[in-house]
């Protein structure tokens, strides 16, 4: 729906993966959407003793950055990846979210460069469909009285 607030929210498990760096940025239709935040968690190493430095998440129209920090010497992480992306939705249609999956701003989450991405579709309200409901019957009985 028009005007409608859309959170994205994405996990990562880097499942005991070493790394030095993450990365990633969400690419979408940006006629129909303005991005409005993107956040990340901070990771943090060997039972939170080194805290692993954030880049700045970059946004634009019909782009976020949702992953950007760098570990130092290659360590594992203490936990999970968590990244939140919020969008309004500017106009109706699909929106196909995909990653980056090659360059400067590809994917880069502990080894795994590609990942599949989603289609947000609009969904009618109930109230919607009720009233479209009411008045189809409304014109059918309007017919039925002048037969």
């Amino acid at each position: 729906m028009l005007g409608e607030t859309i959170h994205l929210t994405v996990i990562g498990d880097s499942e005991e993966w070493w790394g030095s760096s993450i990365f990633g940025r969400l690419v979408y239709e940006a006629a129909l959407t303005e991005t409005v935040t993107s956040s990340q968690t901070q990771h943090t190493s060997f039972s939170g003793g080194l805290p692993w430095t954030t880049g700045t998440l970059v946004t634009g129209d019909g782009f976020a950055d949702v992953f950007n920090q760098i570990g130092g010497n290659h360590r594992p992480v203490d936990q999970l990846q968590i990244a939140t992306v919020t969008l309004v939705k500017e106009a109706a249609g699909l929106v196909h979210v995909t990653w980056v999956h090659a360059g400067n701003f590809g994917l880069n989450f502990f080894g795994l460069t590609n990942a599949p991405g989603i289609t947000l579709f609009d969904v009618p309200e109930p109230v919607t469909g009720a009233l479209l409901l009411l008045g189809l019957v409304t014109l059918a009985m309007a017919r039925r009285r002048r037969a």
